[in-house]
């Protein structure tokens, strides 16, 4: 997958999710992920990456736009599946976390910079951002910008 000439692989994405274990099978095309978010991705894809990002409830939930009661209702109907709009932006969170890690070349750093206001963003974090399409180009763009060295 390309992002302003930046190469990332679904691979990575796949990764962030809880690869092969979790989705139950090697993911690394947009037409698979496709097919895996509108039948929804396994609970345990949204435990992964909560559990990779270092995440808390109050942040899963603002990340995915969901409430702190539909999180623990989640956690329990484990072996369930998120439904599609939950997995899109479940996805959408691991494909731009995936992405900073590639730039930032450091997962540590990538958790960080999701959390931290980004003058490039407006003072916004980008973990703020990534619960709408329009805000998740806008860290996309941001990140594709740092790989260059374009000023941010």
């Amino acid at each position: 997958m390309e992002y302003g000439g930046l190469t990332m692989s679904g691979t990575d994405i796949a990764a962030v999710l809880g690869g092969r274990k979790v989705l139950g099978r090697a993911t690394a095309t947009a037409f698979e992920f496709t097919d895996l978010i509108e039948k929804g991705l396994p609970h345990s894809a949204l435990e992964h990456v909560k559990t990779a990002l270092k995440l808390t409830d109050r942040e899963v939930s603002n990340a995915l736009d969901i409430s702190g009661k539909t999180v623990s209702r989640l956690r329990r109907a484990s072996g369930h599946r998120l439904s599609p709009s939950i997995s899109d932006r479940l996805y959408r969170f691991a494909r731009l976390y995936a992405l900073a890690e590639e730039v930032l070349e450091d997962k540590d750093q990538a958790r960080d910079w999701l959390r931290s206001p980004q003058t490039g963003l407006n003072n916004r974090t980008p973990i703020d951002l990534m619960r709408t399409e329009a805000g998740a180009r806008e860290v996309e763009s941001l990140l594709v910008r740092i790989e260059y060295g374009v000023l941010s």
